[in-house]
């Protein structure tokens, strides 16, 4: 608490992927701005699901920034293919 006021929110990652549907799985939480796929990288068939707390994601189905949308607060998908997205591979 600091000046009276919560600040709770921000001890929550700005984004958090799952690995499989429905938020289960290997989780990676993100605090701030990325844009590095690489973190994806051990996650060989990509994100399954995926809840964002703060700020825009873009994400996407294609290495090539080809096939992706854009999320934001309040977004919690539990299958990324019920989105048009197979599988989340970068972000």
């Amino acid at each position: 608490v600091m000046g009276g006021t919560c600040l709770a929110q921000d001890w929550r990652p700005a984004l958090v992927l799952y690995a499989d549907t429905g938020f289960a799985g290997d989780s990676l939480p993100v605090w701030g701005d990325s844009s590095d796929e690489r973190r994806l990288g051990g996650w060989r068939a990509g994100v399954g699901s995926f809840a964002v707390t703060r700020g825009h994601w873009r994400m996407c189905s294609d290495g090539r920034w080809a096939r992706c949308r854009v999320f934001g607060p309040g977004d919690h998908v539990a299958d990324v293919a019920a989105v048009g997205l197979p599988a989340i591979i970068s972000i």
